[in-house]
């Protein structure tokens, strides 16, 4: 069984601080990018991507329950997979993605401390457990085009995020932008990507070549807002 997860209100203040500054960049674009053989997005796409920050400041769950609320710094871990799943067909692909953000470390008081370890507010049985490493999770299904990546949502295309497991997904009928893959032959030019947090499309901006294992690849790099979590989820 995994970690419980948290509603989109008790998720707005740890996500609140560092969604603005989180490193989304540059993931989004390298597993298509790096399979040239491929004009259409393949029907057995499945890859996992992981991205780490150091450093970040994160809302202390534990001091919602203590006199007086405080940040952490914290090392965290983002890991995401991507699935093809149903409906899938010769032009379009449903893609499932798994994301979650877990802290390795916590440093409270300049004392490095384990996520889960006991701390003041831990103790408060008449609140969920705050002391967990997992500071957010979501599952997204969105229909795209096969060859342009684009949101296809007629024809019984799906688009919805869950935010919490005990509780219905979030249908987003006006999705537009990249978020998990670009396509083939992608211009190398400022495109938009949609954030599944936040819900917002964004810009997503060309930002020069690299090379990942011997293969040369473009960079896009998307930045999200800092945005009111607990106000977006009175919008679902």
């Amino acid at each position: 069984s995994g970690p419980r997860r948290w509603s989109a209100a008790d998720l707005a203040g740890p996500t609140l601080i560092f969604v603005g500054s989180f490193l989304i960049a540059v993931t989004i674009a390298l597993p298509t990018l790096l399979v040239g053989n491929f004009r259409e997005i393949p029907l057995s796409t499945d890859f996992t991507t992981v991205a780490t920050a150091e450093d970040a400041t994160v809302l202390d769950r534990c001091s919602l329950a203590t006199p007086r609320a405080r940040t952490a710094g914290a090392d965290l871990v983002r890991q995401q997979r991507v699935v093809a799943v149903q409906p899938s067909d010769s032009h379009r692909v449903t893609l499932q993605a798994g994301t979650s953000v877990q802290a390795e470390t916590l440093k409270i008081d300049d004392r490095e401390v384990d996520p889960e370890d006991p701390r003041p507010g831990s103790e408060d049985e008449s609140a969920q457990p705050c002391n967990e490493a997992t500071i957010d999770a979501i599952k997204d299904r969105v229909t795209l085009d096969r060859e342009t990546a684009e949101p296809q949502l007629s024809a019984r295309g799906a688009s919805e995020i869950q935010y919490d497991s005990d509780q219905a997904p979030v249908l987003v009928p006006d999705r537009r932008g990249f978020t998990y893959l670009l396509p083939f032959d992608t211009s190398l030019s400022d495109h938009e990507f949609f954030d599944p947090v936040t819900r917002t499309t964004v810009p997503l901006v060309y930002d020069g070549n690299a090379e990942v294992v011997g293969r040369d690849v473009a960079r896009f790099r998307a930045e999200i807002p800092e945005t009111d979590l607990a106000r977006a989820a009175l919008g679902r």
